[in-house]
């Protein structure tokens, strides 16, 4: 007699010889610092619950050619941990992590859906009806890029830029700042260099993290880690394609004061009709052998010390000091 299937939402740490029917819907690559490389997935099953999975480095090899998104398996003999991730891709209580003696035997099965998208809407982030610390996906229209950042010589790459939902346009009119960093940056910067023109950019986030408003800083969300994927107008995706569908009438053409010959408008609504250099501050934190560099760019600095990084730096000009190791009083200050 074989071992029953079991329902995802079942799986707990009592034992290790379980057997589920699942499909694979995201799988992505994580390589370290000592560039090891593991597997990390995310499984549904039919009744869409879904658990974390963690394929160790040393079985990267035996397991890497078999596993692919959108296929369906049956699973058998894992190891089962609780999910001590500090974001997690999903709500269960517990991860799996693939050992030697794990089977995995693909097969059809056609009643888990190819294409579950447990989308959560703006109106939810309002009402705070979400965990901060699990990953989640959300669906929204770029309606305004506030800063590109994609610097080759050192690396840095953010876009920053606001998404409204308009599922609930009617009710009230959301909007939320998003930060991409990495590739993800890129993407949206290659996609708005080629598409100006376009109104309707649509953006997927999946595995997206919502931060909670700290300080002066207000809640947002951002991609959280290599796992984090974007679809910017892919409209074989059934939400993408029903939410342009559900967009009516002439939308203003996506503006961005990063890159347009436009009037600006910074975060406190001011108007400025011609590009103005801006200054950052960076910080050298120094902690025993440990060092730790610090940027604050002007909205940074205006929101946690009341100044912009220019009117400090002209103030120590003024004052006739030229020591690189004085810092400024409000900084110091605070």
């Amino acid at each position: 007699m074989t071992h029953p299937i079991k329902a995802v939402k079942d799986i707990n740490e009592s034992k290790d010889l379980w057997k589920t029917a699942v499909r694979c819907k995201h799988i992505w690559s994580v390589t370290s610092a000592s560039k090891k490389e593991h597997i990390e997935m995310i499984l549904v099953y039919s009744k869409r619950d879904m658990i974390q999975v963690i394929v160790r480095p040393f079985l990267v090899l035996k397991f890497k050619e078999e596993l692919a998104a959108r296929s369906s398996y049956i699973i058998q003999n894992f190891k089962v941990s609780n999910n001590d991730f500090s974001f997690k891709s999903t709500n269960h209580s517990c991860k799996l992590v693939f050992c030697g003696s794990t089977l995995v035997k693909k097969t059809e099965l056609s009643d888990i859906p190819l294409n579950f998208l447990n989308i959560l809407g703006l109106d939810a982030i309002v009402e705070e009806k979400f965990q901060s610390n699990v990953l989640v996906y959300i669906l929204g229209r770029v309606t305004e890029i506030s800063q590109f950042q994609i610097n080759a010589d050192n690396n840095k790459r953010k876009v920053i830029f606001t998404i409204i939902d308009n599922s609930v346009f009617e009710k009230t009119n959301l909007e939320y700042n998003v930060l991409y960093g990495g590739q993800l940056a890129v993407q949206l910067y290659k996609y708005y260099t080629s598409h100006k023109e376009d109104g309707n950019i649509i953006v997927l986030l999946i595995n997206a993290r919502i931060k909670e408003a700290q300080g002066g800083f207000p809640l947002n969300i951002s991609n959280a880690w290599n796992g984090t994927k974007s679809f910017i107008n892919d409209v074989s995706i059934d939400e993408i394609s029903k939410f342009k569908e559900s967009l009516k009438g002439e939308l203003p053409l996506l503006s961005s004061s990063s890159l347009q010959d436009v009037e600006l408008i910074c975060y406190a609504k001011h108007i400025s009709p011609k590009l103005v250099p801006m200054y950052k501050l960076e910080v050298l934190a120094v902690d025993g052998k440990f060092k730790s560099k610090f940027s604050f760019w002007d909205n940074d600095c205006v929101k946690l010390i009341g100044k912009y990084a220019l009117q400090m730096k002209n103030e120590l000009i003024k004052a006739d000091e030229d020591n690189l190791l004085e810092l400024p009083y409000e900084l110091d200050a605070y």
